[in-house]
């Protein structure tokens, strides 16, 4: 097994290059129906208000920052893709963009933040406990935060799979086969990110793992639950408040 694992490492690219020839897919999956419903999913549950500063971590090109920016009193984007924070400034205008690398500190004051979201970042990141650590640090005492990350198997056909039934009541014919050729990098490209997880690059986590490790940074778990046609979970949790911790 070690050393079909280190062939498959070998053969399959770098991190950095991997999220560069992804960027296409992107097109795909930010007007996606599963992908509009892990968003919507989130506000409700981060509850935004006009008073809230809110962090997307790994934004990308910024959808649900733009979704959001009119809503709350502050957006900022941090994402370790200077190509995708180009893109991200036009499409969110009102947010501010930070590049940083997601797996070293946040380059963010404690306590800054009131929400914070993260899409398909977490099980990606060579260091995803600093992560959860420098997310508990930024968060406001009593502040949320929407995690959506890959689930253990996870088999990233069925979101395109799902995706397909939806277009074809949606769209014409013409128009779903305008988008074969980008789903068929899609396919390609999940295929890989599953054989990044088996090998240990990544980590896509069972449900009671994932809620576990951010108990351990110091969150409480809200809710928990599978999103993106059934491949991925949606983990809200909440920074005790100051009256939690005394109490």
């Amino acid at each position: 097994m070690k050393i079909i694992d280190r062939l498959l490492r070998t053969l399959l690219p770098e991190d950095r290059t991997f999220w560069k020839l992804y960027s296409p897919v992107i097109r795909i999956l930010r007007d996606s129906h599963e992908h509009r419903l892990i968003r919507q999913k989130m506000s409700q549950y981060l509850n935004l208000s006009k008073s809230d500063k809110v962090l997307e971590e790994g934004c990308g090109k910024a959808v649900w920052l733009s979704e959001v920016q009119a809503r709350v009193a502050e957006t900022i984007g941090v994402d370790g893709e200077l190509g995708m924070l180009r893109e991200a400034r036009s499409v969110s205008p009102r947010s501010r963009f930070v590049l940083a690398n997601l797996d070293q500190d946040l380059p963010f004051r404690s306590e800054h933040f009131t929400k914070i979201g993260s899409i398909l970042v977490e099980g990606y990141l060579r260091k995803p406990e600093l992560l959860r650590s420098e997310s508990f640090r930024v968060l406001a005492p009593g502040g949320m935060m929407a995690v959506v990350t890959p689930r253990k198997g996870a088999r990233f056909f069925r979101v395109l799979s799902a995706e397909a039934k939806q277009r074809k009541q949606e769209q014409t014919v013409v128009d779903n086969l305008r988008k074969l050729p980008l789903a068929v990098i899609a396919v390609i490209f999940g295929k890989m990110a599953e054989l990044k997880a088996v090998i240990g690059d990544w980590h896509f986590y069972e449900k009671e793992e994932l809620m576990e490790a951010y108990r351990r940074a110091g969150f409480e778990i809200v809710a928990c639950e599978s999103v993106y046609a059934e491949q991925a979970w949606l983990l809200v949790i909440k920074k005790p408040s100051q009256f939690d911790a005394a109490s």
